[in-house]
């Protein structure tokens, strides 16, 4: 039924996985590539590409105090935020 939907929105095999399965692959592959660990509990307030670079500002827990954000370089983000704030940030149009 989504088969030609996925064929034209991506050059990739499409594969139907729920999320019960998908997470713990996701988990396991992003601990090889940064065995310091995942940052559970943190909200991202915004981010910005620039120069080959993620820009993200953050803040750990329910946001308290002003000035509480943190800022962070990176190479890339993983957003599984369900497509509801890093694809409007990043104009990204779900379909």
């Amino acid at each position: 039924m989504y088969k030609p939907v996925f064929e034209q929105a991506s050059p990739c095999r499409h594969v139907l996985l729920p999320q019960i399965r998908l997470e713990p692959i996701l988990k396991r592959r992003a601990l090889e590539l940064n065995p310091s660990g995942i940052f559970y509990n943190h909200e991202v307030v915004s981010l910005t590409e620039h120069d080959g670079a993620v820009f993200v500002r953050y803040h750990q827990g329910k946001r308290s105090a002003a000035g509480s954000d943190q800022d962070v370089r990176l190479q890339y983000v993983l957003g599984a935020d369900g497509g509801r704030i890093l694809a409007d940030q990043l104009e990204i149009l779900m379909i």
